[in-house]
């Protein structure tokens, strides 16, 4: 279950960074969430899962950070920034090859 601190550091940073996939950490992994979670599981061909409330759930997609450089590399190539949220001060931005 995402907690609701996680879900208002993503918020912001995403808010922040409209132009970008926003990822941020947690544990092991890198998830997404809402429509960078849809873009990016239709880039990278990653699982859409849905989390919350049955009512209004959350779409999420991640991966482990052991793939991180194959699945940034997959989201670069295809002309998409990414923000890696690591904790609340620290942000990492990748900019598209094309940039």
């Amino acid at each position: 279950m995402i907690s609701q601190q996680f879900l208002q550091h993503y918020n912001e940073v995403a808010g922040n960074h409209p132009d970008s996939i926003v990822f941020k950490r947690s544990g092991i992994f890198y998830l997404a969430i809402g429509e960078n979670a849809k873009k990016a599981a239709e880039l990278c061909g990653l699982k859409l899962q849905a989390e919350g409330d049955y009512a209004d759930p959350i779409a999420v997609c991640g991966f482990p950070k052991s793939a991180l450089d194959k699945y940034t590399g997959k989201l670069l190539r295809s002309g998409c920034s990414v923000i890696f949220a690591h904790d609340e001060n620290e942000i990492e931005r990748i900019r598209s090859i094309s940039e």
